[in-house]
């Protein structure tokens, strides 16, 4: 929900804003710069209030490993399902939303919901969706349900079919279970978002449960590496921005969901920005 004024009020911040492409998809996402100039909406965040730990992959393959031991073989199919605009849809603080008024073609735009890059906003919203999960492997008896940030899956030995009325069409009975609470509790899903078979992809890597694999496609591995080896070129560059940092070690971070004992080498990465809060302050490159 966008409130349109005339000007900019007292107290109001516009912080930059641009679109860039969505990940693993063909469409464009605004992106607020919450973390530009010396009065951003970041700056007044601690790191340690934003910090969450996510179900990933190597959970999910564990999952996989024990469900495949205890049965004798592996499962049959997976899916995943999504929350339509999550964050869109979650109203914040009026104190929150004077921090990011959006300037376009003058005119100052307030929105009142949660906005990408914040550094609470995932912290917020799994918050959420972790009560959702919990309603729904606890009193649903939905097991083995994982989710991150706004994706939910799950393996399925039988592939039983049920009809899904709201879509008109045939989903797993325990993703139709799933989507059933959404619809109770008002959660927006959409449904090609929905989404189930032998092998699929979950927060962009190919997961295939016959033979235990996960993996990436070669131009996304591409990449990632294109882009570390322009960040260490100190030919060109010794410094970096703290947020530069940030961005490019979380990067490498969700690539490694598939290369899990590779983590261990960033750990100096991380010791070096580590008590360092300003967005904009240099950090040194070295060996």
């Amino acid at each position: 929900m966008l409130l349109t004024l005339i000007q900019l009020l007292p107290g109001m911040y516009s912080p930059p804003i641009n679109a860039v492409p969505k990940p693993h998809s063909c469409k464009l996402q605004l992106i607020n710069d919450l973390s530009a100039g010396l009065f951003s909406l970041n700056l007044w965040i601690k790191r340690e209030d934003a910090t969450l730990c996510l179900d990933n992959l190597q959970d999910f393959g564990s999952l996989l490993k024990t469900a495949r031991t205890c049965l004798g073989h592996p499962p049959a199919y997976i899916f995943k399902s999504d929350v339509s605009q999550a964050y869109c849809r979650w109203l914040m603080h009026p104190l929150c939303q004077i921090r990011k008024v959006i300037t376009i073609d003058g005119l100052r735009h307030v929105d009142w919901c949660m906005v990408f890059s914040s550094y609470s906003l995932p912290h917020i919203w799994c918050m959420f969706m972790g009560l959702v999960i919990w309603i729904v492997i606890h009193m649903w008896k939905l097991l083995d349900l994982l989710h991150y940030m706004d994706n939910a899956f799950r393996y399925k030995y039988d592939p039983k079919p049920v009809y899904y009325t709201p879509y008109n069409n045939y989903l797993l009975e325990k993703q139709a279970g799933l989507l059933l609470l959404w619809d109770k509790i008002g959660l927006p899903h959409e449904r090609h978002k929905q989404v189930f078979g032998p092998a699929i992809k979950i927060i962009g890597f190919w997961v295939d449960p016959q033979d235990l694999s996960f993996f990436r496609s070669t131009a996304s591995k591409a990449k990632l590496i294109t882009s570390i080896q322009n960040f260490v070129n100190t030919s060109t560059l010794h410094t970096h921005p703290l947020m530069e940092w940030q961005h490019i070690l979380g990067w490498i971070n969700w690539g490694l969901n598939v290369f899990p004992l590779l983590c261990p080498s960033l750990q100096c990465s991380y010791e070096k920005i580590s008590g360092k809060s300003h967005a904009h302050a240099l950090v040194n490159l070295n060996r």
